[in-house]
């Protein structure tokens, strides 16, 4: 009887286990990530907009290569200050104690995509994140015109968990 109840007992464990939905999957996994309900559609024309500073124009050129590439939208660059938010997508560096060093905070929300962070690493890994929640297309270097090009409505604040980045492989050698 007791070995009839233990198998039982592992059959819904195992059940669980594999019946547990991950809606978003990110590596490295966020701080903290809250989802919402809904998806934000890339419009016809992106819009990204970043703060003044060389380093995050830099950055937004490259994330506007790729969306470029790969959805074949069309995208505009603009330069905007603390208090613009009317992009699809903004970059901006803030001034906020809670960001941490390298760390950031992504919006995503009906009004469009909203980054923030101290300094420019942080926008760096935050458009990171940014990528991995658009589809698997945006990896393609040619358009791909089936692709679903929306970004589900969430905020991540994320930031490293020690102050050096490393990894140590095979360490007894």
């Amino acid at each position: 009887m007791k070995s009839i109840l233990f198998v039982c007992f592992q059959l819904v464990i195992i059940t669980l286990a594999f019946c547990q939905e991950t809606r978003i999957s990110l590596i490295p996994q966020p701080v903290s990530l809250v989802e919402g309900s809904g998806k934000f559609e890339l419009p016809s024309t992106i819009s990204i907009g970043a703060t003044a500073n060389s380093d995050l124009q830099k950055i937004q050129q490259l994330l506007g290569a790729q969306l470029a590439a790969a959805s074949g939208k069309a995208v505009q660059y603009a330069t905007i200050d603390n208090e613009t938010a009317s992009q699809s997508i903004s970059l901006t560096l803030v001034k906020d104690p809670g960001i941490p060093k390298e760390g950031y905070r992504l919006r995503v929300s009906a009004s469009g995509i909203s980054l923030q962070a101290t300094e420019p690493a942080g926008i760096f890994y935050g458009v990171q994140t940014l990528l991995q929640l658009l589809p698997k297309e945006i990896e393609s270097k040619q358009q791909v015109d089936n692709a679903k090009w929306s970004i589900p409505f969430v905020t991540i604040e994320d930031h490293p968990r020690f102050g050096w980045r490393g990894v140590m492989l095979d360490v007894v050698r």
